[in-house]
């Protein structure tokens, strides 16, 4: 919130981010923007568009920061947005304008979302007091990853929890420019995913914050990630609280180990997407719940490995079919291929809507219980 995103780009781009933004239930945050183009700005380099839409938006509409960001053909050609907003700061009235080069085909969207929260954490936050009562940050909240509203959701639940903290900026799913400007106020930073590493680490050398890198996913993974929080922070964990949330879940977590330790096939787990998703889930699944590992992958080539390979389309579509034992965890399109129901999606789909912000997550305490019952059922259901 409090922001504006302008597109240097061809007319219609923009118009399709809304309505992504519109099925993903965030499209009253920012307000978007587009100069459009036309093959004499691309013939000729010429910026006008770019130079008055930002003054227009700025006299009208007085926002707390300008974002720019290129189409493909603008980075193509390599038009330098960052000299016109140079050069036009003396007339932005203070306000920041901030250009997020990554439009172009040579970066996916991994590397996008890295080099925005980069940006907003370099740019932004100011000198603040730490805050008292103890806030925190959450980084990598991002609308790419299924039930992200729920998940974080349930880390404020359980910090708030544990520790009595609440929130300060969920970034970037939930926060507003005036929140970023105030993340060195935060006790400790949480990354949830890989891409907000390096952010993290800006904050850290401006500010001294220190951050835990993790996606707590089952009842033992979860703790563990709460034990490294009270370490960092050098604060108690309410025992109570946690006591009761591990023995809400002691019975199904039962029920679990002894159903799946004998069906081999069936409980067999394969899972794609997201690295962070698919090592958290596989972790719990096998380390708690004692499934056996099926056909594991990533959609990130730079965070291949050994034991959690990257498959383009064309690899798992090879793999992927009808015949698969087991459970099955990955985007619908993937899991309709395979003739399995949406209720095992981790990842969301272009077209996938999502109204129920309030959806039962998978991260957490709660994430834990909805992923062990969504297997237990799954397992009845096919006997």
């Amino acid at each position: 919130k409090e922001a504006a995103i302008l597109e240097y780009g061809s007319m219609g781009r923009m118009g399709y981010a809304w309505e992504w933004f519109e099925q993903k239930c965030i499209a009253d945050r920012s307000r978007l923007y587009s100069t459009h183009i036309s093959e004499t700005d691309i013939a000729l380099g010429k910026t006008g568009r770019l130079e008055d839409a930002i003054s227009e938006i700025i006299r009208r509409d007085s926002p707390k920061a300008v974002f720019i960001i290129p189409s493909a053909i603008p980075e193509m050609i390599g038009i330098d947005l960052e000299a016109v907003c140079e050069e036009m700061k003396p007339l932005c009235q203070n306000i920041p304008l901030l250009v997020f080069k990554s439009g172009g085909f040579n970066v996916n969207f991994h590397k996008g979302i890295e080099h925005a929260l980069i940006n907003l954490c370099r740019h932004l936050p100011g000198k603040a007091e730490i805050s008292a009562p103890p806030v925190y940050n959450i980084i990598g909240s991002s609308a790419d990853l299924y039930k992200f509203q729920a998940d974080a959701g349930e880390i404020t639940r359980i910090l708030e929890g544990t520790f009595h903290m609440k929130p300060l900026c969920i970034l970037t799913s939930g926060t507003s420019i005036t929140e970023i400007e105030n993340m060195g106020a935060a006790r400790i930073d949480l990354v949830i995913r890989y891409e907000g590493i390096p952010a993290a680490q800006i904050l850290e050398e401006q500010f001294g914050t220190p951050y835990v890198y993790g996606r707590p996913y089952g009842y033992t993974g979860t703790v563990e990630w709460l034990k490294e929080i009270a370490k960092k922070l050098d604060m108690t964990m309410n025992r109570e609280f946690v006591d009761k949330e591990m023995e809400e879940g002691k019975m199904l977590q039962s029920y679990c180990k002894q159903l799946f330790s004998p069906h081999t096939l069936k409980s067999g787990i394969s899972i794609g997407g997201n690295e962070d998703v698919v090592r958290g889930i596989l972790s719990y699944a096998c380390n708690e719940l004692y499934m056996t590992k099926g056909l594991c992958w990533t959609d990130d080539s730079k965070r291949a490995s050994t034991d959690i390979p990257y498959w383009t389309e064309n690899e798992w579509s090879r793999h992927i079919n009808r015949d698969l034992q087991g459970f099955l965890m990955a985007d619908s399109r993937i899991l309709s291929k395979a003739g399995r129901n949406n209720l095992m999606q981790i990842e969301r789909g272009l077209n996938d809507w999502e109204f129920n912000i309030y959806d039962c997550p998978f991260l957490g305490f709660r994430g834990a219980m909805n992923l062990s019952s969504l297997w237990f059922n799954e397992i009845y259901r096919n006997r």
